[in-house]
């Protein structure tokens, strides 16, 4: 699950670069999404108990779920047709540019968190489910993205290969 609509701080670096090409009106809501963003202070509090395990959005949502993936010991299947998207990304004229912020650029500070399947009707409305955890330890995406995310002290970006299927472990899984 994913809270929010991760890509935004991405898109106010274009907007800062000049290299926003997407509809003005969204200019002044994507600098704000990126100098002010909203900690999910309650979120977090409403998660406890319900969670299996969380991050903050801040290298971006598939290096971040590389790490729950890391220290959880688990694979995660992100469905890229389920990230949610706002509408200044969804303004984009190059879909595929702005599913590529979506989930490879960072500081949104949005949660990204698990949630086995018995609790997933608690998880709160305003977050989207947008894959399951698997076996493997690693992320997969059901679509070619050039660049996971910010790489800590990495010399050269590193890709995430499709998937070919998602679909969840059994009844006792977890989605994320």
């Amino acid at each position: 699950y994913v809270s929010g609509t991760p890509g935004d701080a991405r898109a106010a670096l274009a907007v800062m670069n000049g290299q926003w090409p997407g509809s003005g009106q969204y200019k002044e809501y994507l600098l704000k999404r990126f100098y002010r963003p909203s900690a999910r202070i309650d979120l977090g509090r409403q998660l406890r108990g319900v969670a299996s395990s969380a991050i903050d959005l801040s290298d971006g949502l598939l290096a971040d779920a590389g790490h729950l993936c890391e220290r959880s010991g688990v694979g995660i299947a992100i469905e890229a047709g389920r990230v949610p998207m706002s509408a200044a990304l969804q303004s984009l004229a190059d879909p595929q540019q702005a599913l590529a912020w979506a989930l490879s650029g960072g500081d949104d500070y949005e949660l990204l968190f698990t949630v086995p399947a018995d609790k997933a009707e608690q998880v709160p409305a305003n977050c989207s489910r947008i894959g399951t955890v698997v076996a493997g330890d690693s992320v997969s995406c059901d679509v070619d993205v050039e660049q996971t995310g910010y790489q800590h002290f990495a010399v050269t970006t590193q890709s995430v290969p499709a998937a070919s299927g998602i679909s969840a472990n059994s009844a006792d899984s977890s989605t994320l």
